[in-house]
């Protein structure tokens, strides 16, 4: 036989005495140890009219830490979040950044700063074709002026090419 307080089989508390009283009243007291889930009913055992004293011992520790600051900060609750600490109110002020995609260029734009915030996992930084653009349209113009030099078969010829307006001009010097 079991003696205490079971809810199934988990033990929610202990019964530490039953007595009767001088009109032969039989009162029980009982003790409950906090956990989680359903709240404990307590209710005096068979054979007895009632409770006499019921004691609540304290939150186990496999509840709560009591030997470091457990606190939620704001800052790391999402906004519209409350939590209470030692019966302070704190309400989240993290933002909700969601799936957060960006686009960079690689030549004008290397890097991306990731915004503070909570974010889903799913957000994405991608890198766009101007790197391979960049590079053919090098090797192109690399190709144009082996081309011409080629062509002219001076021995020092003079090659200025404007960015501005992409012109590639090879004067010729004769030698």
């Amino acid at each position: 036989m079991r003696t205490g307080l079971y809810l199934g089989e988990v033990p929610i508390g202990k019964v530490i005495v039953a007595v009767a009283d001088e009109n032969g009243i039989k009162l029980q007291e009982k003790t409950v140890v906090p956990r989680k889930g359903d709240p404990i009913e307590v209710i005096p055992d068979n054979g007895t009219d009632g409770l006499s004293k019921v004691t609540v011992e304290p939150i186990p520790d496999i509840y709560i830490d009591t030997t470091t600051n457990n606190a939620p900060h704001a800052e790391n609750m999402l906004e519209g979040t409350i939590a209470f600490a030692n019966t302070n109110k704190i309400e989240g002020t993290m933002p909700d950044k969601g799936a957060i995609s960006e686009t960079i260029d690689g030549i004008n734009t290397e890097t991306y700063v990731i915004p503070s915030g909570y974010h889903n996992g799913s957000g994405t930084v991608s890198l766009t074709n101007d790197i391979q653009n960049e590079v053919t349209t090098q090797e192109n113009i690399i190709a144009e002026i082996n081309a011409i030099l080629d062509a002219k078969a001076s021995a020092y010829p003079t090659i200025i090419y404007d960015a501005s307006t992409q012109t590639l001009s090879i004067t010729e010097v004769g030698g």
